[in-house]
């Protein structure tokens, strides 16, 4: 039986990852209203802040101080970052040498000496790491209102302010029926924005190194060994000299 040296290796990968986010929300839902008729009668100040207020065929209101119809908007946001790192090594094996043929007393042959070559070796070894960092923000407008899918006659003595609101006479489609008669002492409004912005940043370090193991010296490899067989009875070699004349 004969060995001979293989070729062989073995490869060893770890990593590690951490991730963390966090989101918040604020959500409104309207108050409502709805009348074939409706009157309004304040001696102060009236607030309409996240709510629609609708009569079908007429709207009636006398405000004694200042009217403010102010929308409400939902907003999200929220934020992830993480990391990672990994590495490895890869070990190897150069081949082994030639085995050698051993006899027993007999003369069969019964076993062989096998030599290993180089014991394991890293042959390369990588490593990384990652980062990341990312964020949002939303947020949608929930409209207040005060409408009459008919007439509609409206006297504020003070300021009327809308924000992001809707003071009108519009039909179930939400066109304007023209049909609103509003007096106030004095008119303003602000807009609400609908935001919707994302961001994301990685960045990754993915260096590598490779190894070239050293080759054994060729005086530390053992060679094949060569024997002859004499028959039994044969004259004992000998010897040829030659000369030159």
């Amino acid at each position: 039986m004969t060995l001979f040296g293989a070729t062989s290796g073995a490869t060893l990968n770890l990593s590690y990852e951490r991730d963390r986010a966090r989101d918040r929300a604020v959500n409104y839902t309207n108050s409502e209203v709805h009348a074939d008729r409706l009157t309004i009668d304040s001696v102060g100040d009236t607030n309409l802040i996240g709510g629609t207020v609708r009569a079908e065929q007429d709207l009636q209101a006398r405000i004694g101080g200042d009217l403010v119809i102010a929308s409400r908007q939902n907003r999200s946001s929220g934020g992830s970052a993480g990391y990672g790192v990994s590495a490895g090594i890869s070990l190897g094996q150069s081949e082994g040498g030639e085995a050698d043929a051993l006899s027993d007393p007999n003369g069969n042959s019964s076993s062989a000496r096998h030599d290993p070559g180089d014991l394991d070796t890293v042959t390369g070894v990588s490593g990384g790491a990652s980062q990341h960092r990312g964020s949002y923000v939303n947020s949608d407008t929930v409209v207040s209102s005060l409408t009459s899918g008919g007439t509609a006659d409206i006297d504020v003595e003070g300021n009327t302010h809308l924000s992001g609101s809707t003071l009108a006479t519009v039909d179930e489609q939400g066109n304007d029926l023209g049909q609103l008669n509003l007096t106030t002492g004095s008119l303003s409004y602000d807009h609400l924005t609908i935001r919707t912005t994302a961001g994301r940043a990685a960045q990754a370090y993915p260096p590598t190194w490779g190894l070239v193991p050293r080759p054994r010296s060729p005086a530390c490899r053992r060679g094949p060994t060569a024997r002859a067989s004499i028959p039994a009875g044969s004259p004992p070699p000998t010897a040829a000299a030659t000369s030159e004349a």
